[in-house]
């Protein structure tokens, strides 16, 4: 993979190259670790939509999500479609840790990423993460070399305009 550049929107059309890092500056919690707003579940409701509508119409995917969130709902809800799933975030809930299909690790990011076997699964998933981590490129890099040839990197990163809901 080539080098990944990271460029800014501001929504008039033009962008800017990110010379420093969008990290945010919040005490590190898991996404949903002290439950989710009504519009944080529309956009759980709607991120899901998508990304199954992007995944393989396989049932033994191998699926990494990356800010995998406290419950981490998204992979969860992939269960039919798994033959195994790994969720990464600072928090995972106790309850999480016994279900067969699934491993978490319970750690940041960049910590887990170079523990994780190359072309190992056939998905990651990146949903509303990427603006928070302090090396977005080295996660999109780490990202494609844990995916199998012909693997898929989802990706969402929310609009600023997404932003006067809350």
């Amino acid at each position: 993979m080539p080098n990944v550049r990271l460029y800014a929107a501001d929504g008039s059309g033009k962008t800017r190259y990110l010379k420093v890092p969008a990290v945010s500056l919040r005490a590190h919690e898991s996404y949903g670790q002290h439950g989710l707003t009504p519009v944080d579940r529309l956009g759980v409701w709607l991120s899901k939509r998508a990304i199954h509508r992007h995944l393989p119409s396989r049932n033994d995917l191998e699926v990494l999500e990356l800010g995998c969130g406290y419950r981490a709902t998204q992979l969860i809800a992939l269960e039919p479609k798994l033959k195994r799933g790994i969720g990464v975030d600072f928090q995972i809930s106790p309850e999480l840790q016994t279900l067969e299909k699934f491993t978490f690790h319970q750690a940041t990011i960049e910590e887990t990423l170079p523990k994780l076997e190359s072309e190992s699964v056939d998905v990651v998933m990146l949903i509303s993460v990427l603006e928070h981590l302090a090396e977005p490129q080295f996660v999109i890099q780490s990202a494609w070399r844990l995916l199998r040839h012909s693997g898929l990197l989802l990706v969402n990163v929310p609009t600023w305009s997404g932003k006067q809901l809350n």
